[in-house]
Formats: C-alpha cells, sequence, structure tokens
C-alpha cells in the first residue's frame, strides 16, 4: 500500500507495538522454538501492552490474508 501523504502522524507506542508484533511474527515464522511474547514487550520507553501486541498480529496477518511462507528447511 502507497501512502499519498509524506506527512501522516503516528503514536510512537502504538508504531513500538506494531514493531514488536511483527518481530514477533518472524520469530514465530523464522524459530523451532519461538521466544514468548513477554520478551518483545521490554522498551526502553515503557512497557507493552500484551494484548495490544496480539490485537495487532491477528490484524497484520489478516491484512495479508494469512498468505505467509511456509517454513521449510530449505529457508
Amino acid at each position: 500500500m502507497i501512502l499519498k501523504e509524506s506527512n501522516i502522524k503516528i503514536n510512537e507506542q502504538y508504531l513500538q507495538e506494531l514493531a514488536a508484533s511483527a518481530l514477533y511474527i518472524a520469530a514465530k515464522m523464522e524459530e523451532i522454538y519461538p521466544p514468548p511474547i513477554e520478551n518483545f514487550m521490554n522498551t526502553p520507553e515503557q512497557p507493552l501492552d500484551v494484548d495490544n501486541l496480539v490485537y495487532l498480529e491477528k490484524n497484520i496477518l489478516n491484512s495479508l490474508n494469512w498468505n505467509c511462507t511456509v517454513p521449510t528447511i530449505n529457508n
């Protein structure tokens, strides 16, 4: 999706939660035993909410229509 406006303001807390959710999805795809979600909640500024991370994880996957690559040994 290409954004037409270049000066969109995003809350820093939301952006940190979005990044943590994306990292959690990537960890689930690449690791046999992914780290617990609590490991993604520690930020220097303020702790993140686990419910928001799970909600954003679901929204990211829904926006991708759950079209994720299947993890194989070739990766």
